[in-house]
């Protein structure tokens, strides 16, 4: 019996364990590239911890550390496979990284729902954090991609790697349709991979910062979408992170927005006006959905 209360003594303690050797990991991995030399072995460590948080007790901290080194790990090995013969640095993230990272989310998003459908209750916690981290990370990019500067960048960039970086796209766009299938969510995945692989050709083909300024508009537009489609849904599913996360989305846009582009006070007090009556109505209607499920 004690030893068997020892033995779950020490599963409960491993991820706490994990944590500091992934911690340390990536301190290592960190120190390699900064060195110039190729941390293979950061797997070792990835997969270690996901075994722990599989059969270990619940870790939220563990799954956002394996998450990022998940990424991290899979950013730089694509970074030193495109390196060039005359290049110096080892580690050059290029444009084609982002593009990666944005289908890596994607499929880390279709991989939440399969997760949420699991009979495990900390799978589903899991399935909430990697989900919200997700939208997080996409409103974060929508804003960046607000303004017209990055997508000058993107529109010079020089895109030397073609192949293999829609290869790399193709292969986790495929990945997350096998999740996203199993959680009956199949065709909105689809749908954000048909619309991403779009986006992405026509920056690829235009090449003229010229253009940067209709990709912003679509951005704003975009970004405003997503807000209240999260408002909307935060509304019907009573899941108030994507009510205050689709809030906070209007109003760093409309701030965004007064400060970049409108350039009177008559055109900015039109633009807060319309947020403002926008998310009026929205705590209005949030507050009437509530108080109506609240009513026997």
């Amino acid at each position: 019996m004690g030893a068997r209360l020892s033995a779950i003594r020490a599963v409960d303690e491993k991820p706490w364990l994990a944590l500091q050797a992934n911690i340390l990991a990536l301190i290592w991995f960190f120190l390699e590239v900064n060195y110039g030399f190729y941390p293979a072995l950061l797997p070792l460590f990835i997969l270690s911890s996901v075994y722990v948080l599989s059969r270990g007790r619940q870790s939220i901290v563990l799954l956002l550390v394996v998450l990022a080194s998940t990424g991290f790990w899979v950013e730089y090995s694509l970074a030193a496979f495109w390196r060039e013969a005359d290049q110096f640095f080892l580690f050059d993230l290029q444009a084609e990284n982002l593009a990666v990272a944005v289908a890596l989310f994607v499929l880390l998003f279709a991989f939440s729902h399969w997760l949420s459908r699991q009979r495990s209750p900390v799978a589903k916690d899991y399935a909430a954090v990697i989900s919200i981290w997700c939208l997080r990370f996409a409103l974060l990019l929508m804003l960046v991609l607000s303004f017209a500067e990055p997508w000058e960048g993107l529109l010079d960039a020089h895109w030397n790697h073609p192949f293999s970086m829609w290869f790399a796209i193709a292969l986790l766009g495929g990945l997350a349709l096998l999740p996203a299938s199993r959680a009956g969510r199949l065709l909105s995945c689809t749908l954000l991979l048909v619309v991403f692989a779009l986006l992405l050709l026509a920056v690829t083909i235009s090449g003229n910062d010229e253009h940067a300024i209709y990709f912003q508009v679509a951005a704003n537009f975009a970004l405003v979408g997503s807000g209240i489609w999260l408002i909307v849904r935060g509304i019907h599913g009573g899941i108030s992170h994507y009510f205050f996360l689709g809030v906070a989305a209007i109003l760093v846009t409309a701030l965004l927005r007064y400060i970049d582009l409108i350039g009177d006070y008559m055109g900015g007090a039109l633009v807060f006006t319309l947020f403002a009556v926008l998310l009026l109505g929205a705590a209005r209607y949030w507050k009437k959905h509530q108080s109506g499920e609240g009513t026997p």
